[in-house]
């Protein structure tokens, strides 16, 4: 099925790209003065490196897809949200398209499917490009500056389009404590495991910030205050299990404190944000550890526990 539909869409190319250039006018304002052989060759990057993929399988086609230079001129033409929905708005037409020339309408299911996987992939490739274009992934040690750096843009990002944003603060339990006792390499190791639960427990493109004292910062993006609170739990649990941890240091108690604050419900902006956050992880801390909290319903300056 997965030559197949290359085939098919091979075949098709021209005409659906065709289509495609001459229809995000009329759909979305913003593409509404942009050349449409600019806009053509934008879709014959994206029909070719999606049939590539759909023959090989192989990731670093989409990869190198969100790198070319025509995808690259749509991305700085148009706001990011708007080269989204043009992609998915692309993907719906090749699936009406291809529709009538697949038999039977579990083949045409299987085959919609397969290209909504591809899509979908190549929309991470273009999300994690887009965040390394705007932010270069941020140094271990980054300052407090850096923080509200990156809370400044995407609030304002959040906020323009309408979006949810939620923030994380998570700190090792017992941090100073184990580095007074056991010394800065015990601390150290158990900071660095934190750093691999955040990893594996939150997207690739969601900004993940070191800061000092076994603390870091999650910035999740198009994320509200329930899916935060779940990604927060996860994390907790991660660490208190042990989950993917190699014990070798003396750490055998690891256990985190995680602050959310979510945005706008908590705050109107960046810095009560951070505010909420901070408020949220003494609260969890002075709940004993091992703890998720958020303290809700504040909307600027320091939080009253």
């Amino acid at each position: 099925m997965t030559a197949d539909l290359a085939t098919l869409l091979a075949a098709e190319r021209d005409r659906l790209v065709d289509d495609w250039a001459r229809s995000l006018g009329r759909l979305f304002p913003a593409f509404t003065h942009r050349p449409v052989h600019d806009l053509t060759a934008a879709g014959r990057a994206v029909a070719d490196g999606l049939i590539r993929y759909l023959q090989t399988s192989e990731p670093g086609v989409l990869r190198t897809l969100a790198s070319h230079d025509a995808v690259v001129w749509l991305r700085r033409e148009v706001e990011f949200p708007e080269v989204l929905r043009s992609l998915m708005t692309l993907r719906e037409q090749a699936g009406r398209l291809l529709e009538p020339q697949i038999a039977g309408a579990a083949a045409q299911a299987q085959a919609y499917a397969r290209l909504v996987a591809a899509t979908d992939l190549l929309l991470v490739e273009l999300a994690r490009a887009e965040q390394h274009r705007h932010w270069p992934a941020p140094e271990v040690g980054a300052a407090a500056a850096d923080l509200e750096a990156y809370l400044i843009a995407e609030t304002r990002r959040a906020l323009r389009f309408r979006r949810p944003l939620s923030l994380l603060l998570v700190q090792v339990d017992g941090y100073e404590e184990s580095s007074r006792i056991y010394g800065s390499a015990a601390a150290e190791s158990a900071a660095s495991a934190v750093s691999g639960i955040l990893v594996r427990h939150t997207r690739e493109v969601d900004l993940r910030i070191p800061l000092e004292e076994g603390t870091f910062a999650a910035l999740l993006l198009e994320t509200d205050l329930r899916d935060a609170r779940w990604i927060a739990e996860r994390i907790r649990t991660a660490a208190e299990t042990g989950e993917g941890v190699e014990r070798a240091l003396l750490f055998d108690d690891l256990t985190v404190s995680i602050g959310l604050a979510a945005f706008p419900l908590h705050a109107d902006h960046a810095a009560a944000l951070l505010a909420v956050a901070q408020g949220s992880l003494v609260h969890a801390r002075r709940l004993g550890g091992n703890t998720v909290a958020v303290i809700d319903e504040l909307r600027s300056g320091e939080p009253v526990l």
